[in-house]
């Protein structure tokens, strides 16, 4: 084979010239336009992951908060929650004891009715006993009912201390108040029974008949009543029989 050495030294230089210009005109353009597009891939890439970065500590960030958010709940429903049970603790005793209360109440009331119920009963059967008594004893001749009395009288008067018996015979006045009426001779030697008794004449004495008696006698001075009557017995057994019941 026949080597032209002129065409083939042609056809490098021509092969030469071709690389240069193509690395002039075409390789460096495109390969700073490869450079730049990496240079700029780079940047998006740094940019995204600064970006996914701010994300992620973003939502660190957010999750933390949330977190932060849902502890306070809690710890603010759990509060709740405490007070709610203190209230009905609160309510439940504060129930209890007006319950007690009303309870407390209702058995004072119930008593002091019972209590009451009794003495009113009470009260009605000595009023009745004692209506019975009195027309029982009114039935007496009235003889009796005056005459029997004088001489025990006398001697409750001469039981009397020293200073009532003193008042009796100071006195202004003496009354001497009788179931049935007295004979003048009968008032007259009891009037001077009772001076005797007390030691010195009585300045004004008067007898007067007071049929609620219902028999005995009452002597009534400015500062002294003696009473030996039924009426005054039945007023004292009344007085004891209300105080029983109670």
């Amino acid at each position: 084979m026949h080597i032209d050495w002129w065409t083939l030294a042609l056809q490098t230089v021509n092969v030469l010239v071709l690389l240069f210009l193509l690395r002039r005109f075409l390789l460096k353009p495109v390969l700073a336009m490869i450079d730049a597009r990496q240079q700029a891939v780079a940047r998006d890439m740094d940019a995204a992951s600064r970006a996914r970065a701010e994300a992620e500590a973003a939502k660190a960030d957010t999750e933390k908060r949330l977190a932060a958010i849902e502890a306070e709940r809690a710890a603010r429903l759990g509060d709740a929650q405490k007070d709610a049970e203190a209230l009905r603790a609160a309510a439940l005793k504060a129930a209890g004891t007006q319950a007690d209360a009303l309870r407390l109440a209702a058995m004072a009331d119930i008593e002091r009715a019972r209590a009451a119920d009794e003495q009113a009963m009470a009260d009605h059967a000595g009023a009745l006993a004692l209506s019975i008594a009195e027309r029982l004893l009114q039935r007496l001749p009235e003889t009796l009912r005056t005459e029997a009395f004088l001489e025990p009288f006398a001697l409750a008067i001469a039981a009397l201390p020293a200073e009532s018996r003193a008042l009796i015979a100071g006195a202004d006045t003496v009354e001497l108040k009788s179931a049935a009426p007295l004979a003048a001779a009968q008032a007259d030697a009891f009037r001077d029974r009772i001076a005797g008794l007390v030691g010195a004449p009585l300045a004004v004495f008067s007898v007067t008949v007071d049929p609620d008696l219902v028999a005995g006698l009452d002597l009534v001075t400015p500062h002294l009543t003696v009473r030996n009557s039924f009426r005054a017995d039945l007023e004292t057994i009344q007085r004891e029989l209300s105080g029983h019941a109670l």
